[in-house]
């Protein structure tokens, strides 16, 4: 900007630079408020078969051990 601006010209920039500031974080709250409603969605699908996984995991132990106690 020149020292030529007017103090109206230079309001005017700064509201017009502060409006696309606000467009833009609105943008960025959008994407983050659809990415948080598929993060919570997935963690939702996905609970049981983290459970499932885990529940296998106890079932290989019990195994292991039976396997141990069987040996000659």
């Amino acid at each position: 900007m020149s020292q030529e601006t007017q103090p109206g010209e230079l309001l005017e920039v700064v509201n017009k630079r502060l409006d696309d500031v606000d467009a833009r974080m609105e943008g960025i709250e959008r994407g983050l408020a659809t990415n948080t409603e598929a993060t919570a969605r997935i963690e939702s699908n996905t609970s049981d078969l983290v459970e499932a996984f885990a529940n296998l995991k106890g079932a290989f132990k019990v195994l292991n051990w039976i396997g141990k106690f069987a040996k000659p």
